[in-house]
Formats: structure tokens, sequence, C-alpha cells
């Protein structure tokens, strides 16, 4: 399963910067989420 969610939508604006002219962490972040399940 791929999630998508923004840091805008949590009040996460801040960002550095870098020297290159990008910067650091970019506004939208990917969740991976990996399940394996064991009938006990």
């Amino acid at each position: 399963m791929l999630a998508k969610l923004s840091r805008k939508d949590f009040g996460l604006t801040s960002n550095t910067a870098l020297k290159t002219g990008g910067v650091l962490v970019g506004d939208e972040v990917k969740i991976t989420i990996d399940v394996e399940a064991v009938r006990a």
C-alpha cells in the first residue's frame, strides 16, 4: 500500500534551503506499508 501526505496539511511548512538552490525536505511525504499476517 502506498500513501501520500502533504506536510502542509499538518502545519509543517518550515524548510531549509540548500546552497544548490533546492530544499532539504519536500512538501510530499510518501508512506509505504507492508503487512504480513499469520492465522493463529
